[in-house]
């Protein structure tokens, strides 16, 4: 039987400020996870997100730190540290922050992020989670990266995820496409551009 390691305010504190990415983002996610338990150490917790969540450029602070902030100070600073985190310097963690959105309110602030940073992992991020989230507005500007041949293969896809058939005549073009979709793929047969497009009209031809 295994037990749960008690939690240790001091070490953690230290861990945080660790220059090794897994020692702090592991002790960050410990203290939101507790702090969700104990509100005593609320004060304490929140100064330590707050000086944490820019401080430390990888995905697992700083969506932690940023999380246990809307925790203890409310939606309306959450939200602020979220679109701060959206609109960082480093694209990798602004594409890994904007991946991780569920909040369709979100969608106004994704589609500006899309036309003012061209930089890859954001694109690839705001493409997958609009068209995760669904939302009509968004059609319109995934379909306007059907051009751009790397990110071709995620546009289909997202296409397909956001259900709005009129994406069908943009895709039929792609039939023909035998392009990899996929640098690699070890889970079986490498799919083509084509594969994905059919795959992507079948399920919007459904949702008519």
């Amino acid at each position: 039987m295994t037990h749960a390691r008690p939690f240790d305010f001091d070490q953690i504190k230290r861990d945080i400020r660790s220059p090794d990415q897994p020692t702090r983002g592991t002790s960050m996610a410990a203290l939101y996870h507790h702090a969700q338990q104990t509100p005593a150490i609320h004060p304490e917790a929140l100064e330590l997100f707050r000086a944490s969540v820019m401080a430390w450029p990888d995905y697992m602070t700083a969506s932690y730190a940023a999380r246990g902030i809307e925790l203890i100070a409310g939606p309306a600073e959450g939200r602020k540290i979220w679109l701060a985190l959206l609109n960082h310097p480093k694209a990798e963690l602004a594409g890994a922050i904007a991946q991780s959105i569920k909040d369709v309110s979100y969608v106004p602030v994704l589609l500006e992020l899309m036309e003012r940073r061209p930089e890859w992992s954001i694109q690839l991020a705001a493409v997958r989670t609009l068209g995760r989230m669904k939302h009509p507005s968004a059609f319109d500007a995934i379909i306007n990266r059907l051009d751009n041949r790397p990110l071709r293969p995620h546009v289909v896809e997202a296409l397909a995820e956001l259900g709005d058939p009129r994406a069908i005549p943009h895709l039929e073009p792609l039939l023909h496409d035998r392009t990899e979709a996929w640098e690699e793929d070890n889970h079986g047969p490498m799919l083509r551009v084509c594969d994905l497009a059919h795959a992507a009209i079948t399920h919007l031809r459904q949702t008519r």
